[in-house]
C-alpha cells in the first residue's frame, strides 16, 4: 500500500502534465480573429458579444468586446467559420463563409445599427483575408489547390514554387528514401536562401531530420489541408533557421465522414523510346493509399463536435531502367596500338 501511494503520488504530476501537454494546441498553426465593433456614427461599441462557430467540426467560441469595442478570439484552428456579433437593443450581424488560414490574424470588423433582437443582418460574400496584426510574408497554398495541380512523385514541396521568389535548387534536400527531383520532392530556395536553411512544421511540432538535413514526414496531398510558406518572419516562433518557415497543416475529421482513395501510375507503355534506345525501357510506376476522416463513434459515445480522427496511407514503388554509354578499347588499343586516337595539332 505505501509502494503504491508513492508511485500515485509519482505519477500524478506527470499525468497532470500530459493533459496539459494533450490541450495546447500547436502555436504556429492556429490563428485568430479580430477587429472593431462601431455603430453608424463611427463610435466603438463595449460589451458586445462575439460567436464564433466553426461549421465543419462544429465547435463553438465565444468572446465579449472590450470597452475601446475591440475584441479577439485566439487559438482557432484553421477551417471555415460563421462569426456572429449580438447586443441588446443592437441588430445583429452574421458573416458566414470566414475562411482562416493557417497561422493567420485575420481581422474582421463589425457596424452595428439599432434594432429588435430579432434582427439580423446576414452576410455572405467573401471576407477579405487581411492580417493587420503581423508583418511576416507569407503564401498559403490551400487543400483544393494541393489536390488538383499535377504533382510528378505527389510531394506538397513542389508547390513551394507556388510561393513569390522560390526557386528550386540545384542540390535537392532529400536523402535516398524520398522520391527524386524529376518525380518528386525539391529544395526550394526561397529569397535567395539556400534550401537547406529552411525549416519545416507539421500541425505545429518540428518536423526536421535534423541528420540528413531535410523534412521527416511528407504526408500525401490528400491528407494536407494547407500550408504556409514564410518568409522575412518577425515572429519568434518561427525564428529557427535563416530560410523560409514551411508550416504544413493535415487534414482533421469532422462531423461527416469522408474519405478518398487513389491510385496515380507512370508505364514505359505510355512513354516514347529514347531515341539511343532500340527499344523502350521497362519502367513501372505506382503510388497509391487512402485517407479516412469523421467523428468518434464507440459505443454509449458519439463523438460529434468533439472528438474527430483522421488517418492516411500511402504506398510507394518504381522500377525504373536507364541506357548507359561507354567507350572500350579496340583490339589495337589493347595491344598497345593507339594510332587511331586523333592527333592533337600543335
Amino acid at each position: 500500500m505505501v509502494i503504491f501511494r508513492n508511485m500515485l503520488k509519482l505519477w500524478r504530476p506527470l499525468l497532470l502534465m500530459a493533459s496539459l501537454a494533450a490541450a495546447l494546441p500547436g502555436q504556429t498553426v492556429n490563428g485568430s480573429i479580430n477587429g472593431t465593433i462601431t455603430d453608424s456614427t463611427g463610435a466603438v461599441i463595449p460589451a458586445v458579444t462575439i460567436e464564433v462557430l466553426n461549421t465543419t467540426t462544429g465547435v463553438h467560441r465565444e468572446a465579449v468586446s472590450s470597452s475601446s469595442g475591440t475584441y479577439t478570439v485566439p487559438l482557432l484552428p484553421p477551417g471555415s467559420y460563421e462569426v456572429t456579433v449580438r447586443k441588446q437593443g443592437m441588430s445583429t450581424e452574421i458573416r458566414r463563409g470566414v475562411s482562416l488560414l493557417v497561422n493567420q490574424n485575420l481581422t474582421l470588423d463589425f457596424q452595428l445599427s439599432p434594432g429588435a433582437v430579432s434582427q439580423s443582418v446576414q452576410v455572405t460574400s467573401e471576407v477579405p483575408l487581411v492580417d493587420a496584426t503581423s508583418a511576416t510574408l507569407g503564401q498559403v497554398i490551400e487543400h483544393q489547390q494541393i489536390v488538383d495541380l499535377p504533382l510528378n512523385g505527389r510531394s506538397f514541396t513542389q508547390l513551394v514554387l507556388l510561393t513569390p521568389g522560390a526557386a528550386p535548387a540545384e542540390a535537392p534536400q532529400q536523402n535516398t528514401l524520398i522520391v527524386k527531383e524529376g518525380a518528386g520532392s525539391i529544395s526550394p530556395s526561397v529569397n535567395g536562401q539556400r534550401g537547406q536553411q529552411n525549416n519545416f512544421t507539421m500541425d505545429g511540432v518540428l518536423n526536421n531530420a535534423l541528420y540528413t538535413n531535410t523534412w521527416a514526414i511528407a504526408p500525401p496531398p490528400d491528407a494536407v489541408q494547407e500550408f504556409n510558406v514564410q518568409s522575412h518572419m518577425t515572429d519568434a516562433e518561427f525564428s529557427i533557421s535563416s530560410g523560409a518557415n514551411i508550416n504544413l497543416v493535415t487534414r482533421s475529421g469532422s462531423n461527416q465522414f469522408h474519405g478518398s482513395l487513389w491510385e496515380f501510375f507512370r508505364n514505359d507503355k505510355l512513354d516514347a523510346r529514347n531515341f539511343f534506345d532500340p527499344q523502350r525501357a521497362p519502367y513501372r510506376q505506382n503510388q497509391y493509399g487512402v485517407f479516412f476522416s469523421g467523428p468518434v463513434r464507440l459505443p454509449h459515445f458519439n463523438g460529434k463536435d468533439n472528438t474527430w480522427f483522421s488517418i492516411y496511407w500511402e504506398g510507394f514503388r518504381s522500377r525504373q531502367s536507364a541506357s548507359y554509354f561507354a567507350t572500350v578499347p579496340t583490339s589495337a588499343m589493347r595491344n598497345g596500338d593507339f594510332s587511331a586516337f586523333p592527333q592533337a595539332a600543335l
